[in-house]
């Protein structure tokens, strides 16, 4: 599998005129990470592979299987067959996260046990010394400094292994396979998990945002996608931090944090009719959103591929302008 899904993503960037160093640079990784992609080596982190799906316009089951599903169903039992390489490809996603997990595990225990020998060896001395049960000390002061950054960066190592791997929950997974195409948002939690396709750092503020916009949508209005953004400004004007783009069947809702007096909080939602939006695009890096009074500018990294989704969502299936 690892191969076949290599083959596919060097397919897919000869297709799209990309270097290995551009497609890394797309996706925040290294080139190394893609070339070892390419050749098989190894898979893509699980966390990853939805934002290779949009870089590339294909499905999941499209990247894990390598290779593009026929469009056209020439069979009586396609439908079946599709249901079947669905729970196929979650099978496999749930196996690699499982994989990947125990990778982290084995990586923590390695650094954290490796770190706690540095510094046992450093008690050993302290307390050998105490007693007197030696005179002269086996390390020296530039030695014990040395081992004390060693631990320091084990320690640190570790933590970072710890953090870096997130096992999917079922929900979760669901939400990765899910069709985008007829996805209907109506907790938060749904939203925060859709969220999380593409962007991993979501603060506790995103979450407070998105429970705020929820308490706001009307009895027959669902959210088709969700975005995290730094900040957002109205025409120019400072706005909300930690902010959050919802995007209904109705409107188009961005809500965050801003300053209520001098020690509180508040979160405080804008929100337009889709068919008052004019035009999407992005400026340095920004999102750009105009109706035909407010010019909406998000800011935020590496938004280069919420732009083309904002759109879609906005124009091709729910605009009514």
């Amino acid at each position: 599998m690892n191969k076949k899904t290599g083959s596919f993503i060097h397919q897919l960037r000869k297709e799209n005129n990309l270097t290995q160093e551009q497609l890394a640079e797309k996706l925040g990784v290294s080139n190394r990470s893609v070339s070892r992609w390419e050749n098989g080596t190894t898979l893509p982190d699980i966390a990853l592979m939805k934002c290779i799906c949009d870089e590339f316009d294909i499905s999941i089951s499209e990247l894990i299987n390598g290779e593009r599903q026929n469009s056209v169903p020439n069979e009586a039992n396609t439908e079946e067959k599709a249901i079947l390489k669905t729970k196929e490809v979650a099978n496999i996603i749930l196996e690699l996260s499982k994989n990947e997990s125990k990778q982290k595990t084995k990586a923590v225990t390695f650094y954290f046990s490796l770190g706690f020998l540095f510094l046992g060896v450093i008690l050993l001395q302290t307390i050998l010394l105490t007693f007197d049960i030696i005179e002269i000390p086996f390390l020296n002061k530039m030695q014990t400094i040395v081992i004390f950054l060693v631990v320091l960066i084990t320690e640190v190592a570790g933590l970072y292994f710890n953090n870096k791997h997130k096992e999917f929950s079922p929900e979760e997974l669901n939400f990765l396979l899910q069709d985008e195409n007829n996805i209907q948002l109506r907790t938060a939690d749904e939203m925060i998990q859709f969220a999380r396709k593409n962007q991993t750092n979501i603060l506790k503020q995103h979450k407070q945002a998105f429970k705020e916009i929820t308490s706001n949508l009307g009895h027959d209005e669902y959210a088709v996608f969700t975005m995290l953004a730094d900040e957002y400004s109205i025409n120019d004007s400072p706005g909300p931090w930690h902010a959050v783009l919802v995007v209904t069947n109705q409107r188009l809702l961005a809500c965050g944090e801003t300053i209520s007096g001098r020690m509180f909080t508040r979160y405080d939602t804008d929100c337009w009719m889709l068919n008052e939006i004019k035009s999407i695009y992005l400026e340095n890096r920004d999102i750009i959103i105009e109706t035909a009074k407010d010019k909406l500018k998000l800011k935020g990294e590496k938004f280069e591929r919420f732009v083309s989704k904002i759109k879609k969502n906005i124009f091709e299936r729910y605009s009514t302008s």
